[in-house]
């Protein structure tokens, strides 16, 4: 078996060492292993709630951290949340943000990689937040240990408003801290930043390896009232980061020599700023971890935007220091795109009001797969959330124990479907629903292409989430006055997803002789859906993940690669891969097929008494590309017919 490769760890089965509920075995998702604790902790006026997660059994060293709050309080701004890790390190999440508004912190997803700082952030009572960048800096946990206790502290830090909070936290780490170099460039010639007026300024970058591990900007800055200032950091592959915005007061040349840093301890917007007394070391408004895993290579851009009249500066200096390896350095970072079929009805029938008015009873059919991270067999405490196009068509909607939805007949929308906790699979169905107002699809004879911006949410009082997004185009025909039918299909490749749907799939367990015991071959086929014009010649070592411990191996050498652009076909060569007896995935044929010879230690269940009739088998395929790795990633449910076989099929 090849050594299991830095960016596919994070398959090792998490344990949860917190619930009070039986948790279905985890898998990855997003960069890393869901770790969650089902306990709702109230929180305290005027003092520190505290709740603890304890990891266990996680490589050995942090590559990226986010953290999931199902926070409910009735008035945000009260709330102080920190996150501590086994180490010790503190990043500060949010702090007297979120204004006066209730419940805007359910669900919430705080990442380095979100777009939108929690300083900067719009938010409205009982909308949650879906993604946030916390005030400090995720990536201030890099390189240290996950395992040991974990610890969220919830301050309210004013009397008069209650909440109460669950948590979760999803960590992906390595065996082994990746080798790096470090690089620094300089810019040295002062350029004036007149009011009202952005000011940028470029360095380029050429010759460090592909994989940023870290950056830091210094910045050398006179200027009598620095709250004027905006300033980001935009990468070559276009990301862009906030560094302060509207921070410092009316202190003058507090930048004038300020190097910021994740690792710093003092964030740019809770610091405090006297006159001409510098602050050398701070984390910037967003976090840098954001560039972690880009290529460094190209135009880095500094803009300065001098938001107000009367007060002017200059920008002495500035350069950034970056640390880059050869190694992918954040494991398992995916796009799955999780709706394998979408169909909707809009009722054209004009109501009593005429014209456009319409009062038919629209529907929305969804199916796919959730990641199975953090779903629990048991659902009774879990609810549903569903939005299109970033309206929330259901706001919660509770299951019962086996995953199992309905709303009343009379309500609106009407709702049923089924979610299977073990597995992620889902269906949905909606009815009632006012898809024409939404679409915004014209009443007359015609046929076109509609963008529909779904996602799908499953969360509970213990924070068990999952969340299926994606952006779809749905073909649709009008009939006018009458109906128009629209659906998405897996195989219309026309999302940039890149998941795989197996559509037959087989298992054999084998006795052996062998200290090992018994042995298993897979077998598997089906399509995919993605970029027909992405490559997919491997520039290093594919590798096929079956489960949660067989990794296999294909270096190029072992491959046939055939075709240019969109009409890759890739073949095992016979006999080239011990585990293989054969591989292929074809683009333009938008299918993969696989069969492998006996492997060890495949965990399937064991036939026998109470033995399962079903098993949830993780599948994932790593492609290393020049435009980066490519991750093909499906969950298949695997059945028996009787409970002492030891054939499965799908």
């Amino acid at each position: 078996m090849p050594t299991q490769p830095a960016f596919a760890v994070a398959l090792v089965p998490a344990l949860l060492c917190t619930a009070a509920i039986a948790f279905a075995q985890q898998h990855s998702t997003d960069g890393g292993v869901t770790y969650s604790n089902p306990n709702a902790i109230p929180t305290a006026d005027l003092s520190v709630a505290s709740s603890t997660i304890t990891v266990t059994g996680a490589p050995f060293v942090i590559r990226d951290v986010s953290l999931i709050t199902f926070l409910s309080h009735e008035r945000s701004e009260d709330l102080d949340v920190t996150l501590v890790s086994p180490a010790g390190t503190v990043v500060t999440i949010t702090t007297d943000n979120g204004g006066a508004t209730s419940d805007v912190f359910r669900g919430t997803v705080w990442d380095d990689d979100a777009t939108v700082p929690v300083t900067d952030s719009g938010f409205q009572s009982g909308f949650d937040a879906k993604e946030l960048v916390p005030e400090g800096a995720m990536a201030a946990f890099r390189g240290e240990n996950p395992n040991g206790i974990w610890r969220l502290d919830v301050g309210d830090d004013t009397a008069g408003a209650a909440g109460a909070f669950s948590w979760a936290l999803r960590i992906a780490a390595v065996d082994d801290e990746p080798a790096f170099l470090s690089h620094r460039l300089d810019f040295a010639t002062s350029v004036s930043l007149p009011d009202l007026t952005s000011t940028t300024r470029t360095i380029q970058f050429s010759g460090p390896n592909p994989q940023i591990f870290g950056i830091e900007l210094f910045l050398d800055i006179d200027h009598s009232h620095p709250a004027d200032l905006d300033i980001a950091l935009t990468s070559p592959g276009g990301t862009r980061v906030t560094v302060t915005s509207d921070n410092g007061d009316s202190a003058a040349d507090v930048f004038a020599g300020t190097l910021f840093s994740d690792d710093a301890v003092t964030l740019v917007s809770d610091a405090t700023y006297t006159a001409n007394v510098l602050q050398p070391l701070l984390v910037p408004e967003a976090a840098f971890g954001a560039f972690v895993g880009e290529n460094p290579n190209g135009t880095w851009t500094l803009e300065i935007y001098d938001d107000a009249a009367g007060n002017q500066g200059v920008l002495n200096a500035w350069h950034i220091r970056l640390r880059a390896t050869e190694t992918n350095v954040v494991p398992g970072r995916s796009t799955g795109a999780p709706f394998q079929k979408v169909s909707f009805s809009i009722d054209r029938t004009p109501g009593l009001e005429g014209g456009n008015a319409f009062t038919g009873p629209d529907s929305l059919v969804l199916s796919g797969t959730l990641c199975t991270a953090g779903i629990v067999e048991d659902l009774s405490e879990a609810w549903l959330s569903i939005g299109v196009n970033g309206t929330p068509l259901i706001q919660t909607l509770g299951l019962d124990a086996e995953g199992r939805f309905a709303t009343e007949p009379a309500a609106t929308p009407n709702v049923r479907g089924a979610l299977r906790p073990t597995t992620g699979r889902f269906q949905v169905s909606l009815s009632s629903i006012r898809l024409a107002e939404l679409l915004s699809l014209a009443n007359q004879n015609e046929e076109g292409e509609v963008e529909l911006d779904l996602e799908l949410s499953i969360t509970g009082a213990g924070l068990f989430l999952s969340r299926a997004r994606g952006t779809l185009v749905c073909a649709y025909r009008t009939v006018e006055n009458d109906s128009t039918i629209g659906s998405y299909a897996f195989k219309s490749g026309l999302t940039r997803n890149t998941i795989f749907l197996a559509t037959k799939a087989a298992a054999k367990q084998q006795s052996s002789s062998e200290a090992l015991g018994t042995s298993s071959q897979i077998s598997a086929r089906g399509t995919i859906s993605g970029r027909g014009d992405q490559p997919l010649v491997p520039t290093d070592t594919v590798y096929l993940a079956i489960g949660e411990s067989a990794i296999i191996g294909m270096h190029p050498n072992d491959l046939e690669i055939r075709g240019a652009g969109s009409k890759i076909v890739l073949r095992s060569r016979p006999g080239s891969v011990q585990e293989l007896a054969s591989f292929s995935l074809d683009t333009s044929k938008r299918s993969f097929a696989f069969r492998t010879n006996a492997l060890p230690a495949l965990s399937l269940p064991d036939p026998g008494f109470r033995a399962p009739l079903t098993h949830a088998l993780r599948l994932q395929l790593f492609v290393p590309t020049s435009n980066g790795l490519q991750i093909f990633d499906t969950v298949i449910e695997l059945h028996r017919r009787t409970e002492t076989s030891t054939t499965w099929s799908l």
